[in-house]
């Protein structure tokens, strides 16, 4: 099973990371959305995209950035299951 995480823009143009699975490099089927937005005035408020994402011992790193006011930041989010994912800190780190 690969996994591939994305970011999409559905039609309201809001930015949203999504998961797709698939059984080749080629053949990916679109799961669900894994993060949102963030709340109003939130550095992820206006925009946000994926960036990378690696598994290591037993828990997903998702980096992604993200946009408020005009500036661009980079977060980091886990999780185990690679489906549900935890804003770890709620800062960006950089």
């Amino acid at each position: 099973m690969w996994r591939m995480y994305y970011t999409d823009v559905p039609s309201s143009g809001s930015e949203r990371i999504w998961l797709a699975e698939g059984t080749g490099l080629t053949l990916f089927t679109k799961r669900q959305e894994v993060l949102g937005l963030g709340s109003p005035g939130s550095w992820t408020a206006t925009r946000w995209g994926a960036r990378a994402c690696c598994w290591r011992n037993g828990v997903y790193k998702l980096w992604y950035d993200g946009m408020a006011n005009g500036q661009r930041h980079v977060g980091l989010a886990t999780s185990t299951d690679g489906i549900t994912f935890t804003r770890h800190p709620p800062t960006p780190c950089c």
